[in-house]
């Protein structure tokens, strides 16, 4: 099924029962350059040139109606808040990623990925203004190195002295020699409760290497 309308001499299209939600719900004419937009068109028309990246959005939410009183120009997150998902929207989407995941693991394993990644790494640090603050630690200023100011520590070396103070890598073990638990930093090597324990356990070792 394929509806048909003429605008300002040009005739658009739209295809209802198309796959493509873009295809179903708006009016296009193919041209030499790429594909033109009705509802696009009708603001430069009346309106001007559409700021690069930004949206034509319609009102109403009848993407039939090209009115230019129906029309407005936003940017793309001003856009998305005017559509609200629905369930099935959500639902629909929710299944086409997870067709695609495995597909996209492959591209961004292959050197053309990567080389996007470096490529946008590389724009995001250009544009990245770091904010000093105080390490969580030690209280220094300093200035973060990770885009967005996420940073929490001037060096290494603090933030591993403050994983040792808060505990957060601690977990319990059982005494190898007396039985007790203990609690112990999870990259320790620690076998023993106490400095007994451990005399005993190598007083243990020693006597069965003997």
């Amino acid at each position: 099924m394929v509806e048909r309308i003429t605008w300002n001499g040009s005739k658009y299209r739209r295809y209802p029962d198309s796959d493509h939600a873009a295809n179903r719900s708006y009016f296009q004419r193919s041209m030499a350059q790429g594909t033109s937009w009705l509802h696009r068109d009708v603001w430069e028309h009346e309106r001007g040139p559409i700021p690069d990246g930004w949206h034509v959005h319609h009102i109403d939410g009848d993407t039939s109606n090209n009115d230019i009183s129906n029309l407005e120009c936003v940017s793309p997150k001003e856009h998305a808040q005017r559509h609200e998902w629905s369930d099935e929207r959500r639902a629909r989407q929710a299944k086409h990623l997870d067709g695609i995941r495995h597909l996209t693991k492959a591209w961004h394993c292959s050197e053309e990925g990567r080389a996007k990644h470096r490529e946008v790494g590389a724009l995001a640090y250009a544009a990245f203004k770091p904010v000093p603050k105080p390490c969580e630690h030690c209280g220094r200023q300093f200035e973060p190195r990770q885009i967005g100011n996420r940073d929490k520590f001037c060096s290494n070396k603090c933030k591993s002295a403050w994983r040792r103070k808060s505990g957060v890598d601690d977990e319990t073990r059982q005494c190898a020699s007396c039985g007790q638990d203990f609690i112990a930093n999870k990259y320790s090597k620690a076998r023993a409760c106490s400095r007994s324990c451990g005399n005993s356990l190598r007083g243990e070792t020693m006597r069965a290497r003997v």
